[in-house]
């Protein structure tokens, strides 16, 4: 893409966040309007990273999201294998009319997790985050577009085996952002799915796949 090209869309992304300042300022449009600026917003970010061949956050549908109140998430990993994480889930239901409800507890299988980073910063610091204005939206789940993560890790890895790669498949780099804590993970890839079982329950079956892997 052209540099006048790239010009377009940043201008359009200044027009975007005028657009939001404003009605924040005036106190005007309601929250559906100003969520789907902030969507505008986002998607803006994403397209203008892409053409400059920089890293941005993509969202991921996983059916449902963490929950902003606080989702109560336990991250689990024992050497170089699958981890898991557990967290509070909601999810927009035909019942809610569009707010999100309660829905349980999102059981997240991260297969072949390579590397991890889990813990700060919570939602206050996201600003602070790299990916924040490059589609990194806040709570919720992404995968990392142009992620140079794993090719890191390559480079680190040649040093001792110049020869022998690492793995022998590519690798997603993931972000789960909580309210109080965002995990970070290179994995091959992995499955959700939404329990109502207690979460002891869960603990001990994340831990036993753990183990008997």
């Amino acid at each position: 893409m052209s540099t006048a090209n790239i010009k377009e869309l940043e201008s359009q992304l200044v027009q975007i966040k005028a657009r939001l300042q404003s009605m924040f300022g005036k106190g005007s449009g309601s929250l559906e309007a100003i969520s789907s600026v902030f969507d505008e917003q986002h998607e803006l970010e994403r397209k203008l990273a892409a053409v400059k061949g920089e890293a941005y956050a993509k969202p991921i549908d996983i059916g449902c999201v963490p929950s902003v109140s606080g989702s109560g998430e336990t991250f689990i990993q024992a050497e170089l294998s699958d981890a898991f994480i557990i967290f509070g889930a909601v999810a927009k239901t035909k019942e809610s009319g569009g707010r999100y409800d309660d829905i349980g507890w999102a059981f997240v299988r991260l297969k072949h997790c390579q590397q991890s980073k889990f813990g700060y910063p919570n939602d206050e610091a996201f600003p602070g985050h790299p990916l924040y204005g490059k589609g990194f939206s806040g709570v919720g789940v992404f995968e990392v577009i142009n992620s140079n993560w794993e090719q890191i890790l390559r480079e680190q890895n040649r040093i001792s085996f110049p020869d022998s790669p690492p793995w022998p498949w590519e690798l997603k780099h993931l972000i789960f952002a909580f309210k109080e804590n965002v995990l970070e993970c290179l994995v091959k890839d992995f499955e959700a799915r939404i329990e109502n079982r207690p979460f002891a329950e869960l603990l001990a079956e994340a831990t036993a796949k753990i183990v008997r892997d």
